[in-house]
């Protein structure tokens, strides 16, 4: 009985360890697919930012659709720039990469949290080069 048990513990462990293996391969994953770095950008030749997230990180302009149930209004990604409000993804054609330094993708929580209410899509932040 008491055998069965100890076999039981060493299970459960290493039963737990892979799971907390794979969370922590996950979520560092997730984190480097939400920033583009200046390395990684100057890797092929881009006019402005906005060919850089289609090129890259397409996935960050994907339109989220209506924010709500009976509302046509479609919801679109909301650019800064050095946390000045720019506009919608088009916004980012206007941003010449000799300015860029590294941006940044926020999801419509993370977005909301920080900035208010008409982020449903997520926020693509924009730091200029220092």
């Amino acid at each position: 009985m008491k055998y069965s048990r100890c076999l039981l513990v060493v299970l459960l462990s290493v039963a737990l360890a892979g799971c907390l293996q794979h969370r922590t391969d996950t979520a560092g994953s997730r984190s480097e697919r939400s920033v583009l770095t200046l390395a990684e950008m100057n890797r092929q030749p881009f006019d402005n930012a906005y060919e850089v997230v289609v090129a890259l990180r397409n996935t960050w302009l994907h339109d989220r659709g209506p924010s709500t149930i009976g509302n046509d209004a479609r919801v679109a990604v909301v650019v800064y720039l050095d946390n000045v409000k720019l506009g919608d993804q088009e916004s980012l054609r206007s941003v010449p990469m000799r300015v860029v330094g590294s941006m940044k993708h926020l999801d419509g929580v993370e977005a909301q949290a920080r900035f208010g209410i008409g982020h449903a899509a997520g926020a693509i932040l924009v730091e200029s080069v220092k």
